[in-house]
């Protein structure tokens, strides 16, 4: 459940975060407080879902803004090979 909902969470973060008591902090505080009960893949989960919070978050420091931004990306880059490393394994 709570891959899930860190999983949506940053995904959808900016679309609450209009909401009135869901601001990117509130986000951060809520999924934070999961991470000591959570298993190692849903850790990961856990880390992207950070980083899309401070992508989506107007941050006043652009050094995280970068790296968040940075990291999304390598993120997505890693998870494009795992996939097509196991797809080819499968295939072949």
């Amino acid at each position: 459940m709570v891959k899930v909902s860190a999983y949506l969470l940053g995904e959808y973060n900016h679309l609450l975060a209009r909401r009135p008591g869901c601001s990117p902090k509130d986000i951060f505080v809520i999924i934070h407080e999961k991470l000591p009960t959570v298993s190692t893949p849903t850790i990961s989960i856990l880390l992207s879902t950070y980083a899309k919070i401070l992508m989506h978050s107007q941050t006043p420091d652009p050094e995280l803004q970068t790296r968040s931004g940075q990291y999304s990306a390598n993120m997505k880059h890693a998870l494009i090979l795992r996939y097509n490393k196991e797809l080819w394994s499968i295939l072949h």
